[in-house]
């Protein structure tokens, strides 16, 4: 007998229920990986049927068996699914109260208060690069009767403008001479 007649025979003398891979390896004789590998080229070639994912699988002889299972299988992976996702919040929860119990909580500290106080009013911009788009309003003066107000004009500032002949200026004088020169 060939390797790939055991494996449908060991297919066909299974139950309502199918045969499952470690059940058909065993039944054959021959070794997991070796059935796995058939397994997919008979299904493949549809002398074999199969349900569900990998590692819930069932091989059936016959697509009439295979679909008459159906409904049962998804409700037994649909019982499995539950149960694997309650046990993981089971594990979670475990862990999370090993972890609480193991260190008790610190009280906070209170913050110290800030020593240099916010100022009241924020005169930088947050985008500098852009001319400020706010325009100043004169101001309004209010002049109390019986007062003749005198406008002076500002004048010019001189404080930066040479008036007289420059003679080599700072750089002729030596160190300290600029101050005997004032």
């Amino acid at each position: 007998m060939t390797v790939k007649q055991r494996i449908i025979a060991a297919v066909a003398a299974c139950g309502p229920r199918g045969a499952r891979q470690a059940e058909i390896a065993a039944a054959s004789g021959i070794t997991i990986n070796h059935v796995s590998a058939e397994l997919k080229r008979l299904c493949a070639a549809g002398q074999v049927f199969c349900i569900g994912s990998r590692k819930h699988s069932h091989y059936f002889p016959d697509a009439s068996s295979a679909a008459a299972f159906t409904p049962l299988f998804e409700a037994e992976q649909a019982v499995l699914a539950q149960a694997i996702k309650d046990a993981d919040l089971m594990r979670r929860r475990a862990a999370h109260r090993r972890k609480s119990a193991a260190k008790p909580s610190k009280p906070r500290k209170a913050r110290a208060p800030n020593k240099t106080p916010k100022p009241a009013v924020n005169h930088w911009r947050q985008d500098n690069t852009k001319p400020s788009t706010q325009t100043i309003k004169a101001a309004v003066v209010v002049i109390p009767v019986g007062l003749k107000p005198t406008i002076c004009p500002s004048g010019k500032d001189h404080r930066f403008t040479v008036t007289g002949p420059v003679v080599g200026g700072f750089k002729t004088l030596g160190i300290g001479r600029y101050l005997e020169a004032a």
